[in-house]
């Protein structure tokens, strides 16, 4: 049995017509520049919002301690493969001024089929 062009040209279209890329979040904590230039001891929290927005999120600490976490994620789909890529961004703030920058990311990815049904 031999496979033909003609044959597999259905297949290759209903991948491409699978496949998807989005965005969601701040893609400005993703950006080096923006992130080096918040200093920790001197930057203010009107200075931080004014560079990277509101945060997604504010955790309130002991007395005026606080923090501002953001996330940016992306997610790809070539079907069955999926890869999602989350980057996390906490700012620790004292008494207005930023204290401790951490960031981080979580990678996924895998091999599904789609839709996904859940037993």
């Amino acid at each position: 049995m031999a496979i033909r062009v003609r044959d597999i040209i259905p297949v290759i279209m209903g991948l491409v017509l699978c496949s998807c890329a989005w965005t969601t979040g701040n893609p400005k904590i993703i950006d080096a520049s923006v992130i080096q230039a918040i200093h920790s001891g001197n930057a203010t929290m009107a200075a931080v919002e004014g560079s990277l927005g509101p945060p997604d999120r504010k955790v309130s600490g002991v007395g005026k301690d606080e923090t501002w976490e953001y996330s940016h994620t992306s997610y790809y789909m070539v079907a069955p493969y999926w890869e999602m890529q989350a980057n996390i961004l906490k700012i620790q703030f004292s008494n207005g001024r930023v204290m401790d920058i951490k960031q981080g990311y979580v990678d996924q990815e895998g091999i599904t089929i789609w839709p996904y049904v859940k037993e």
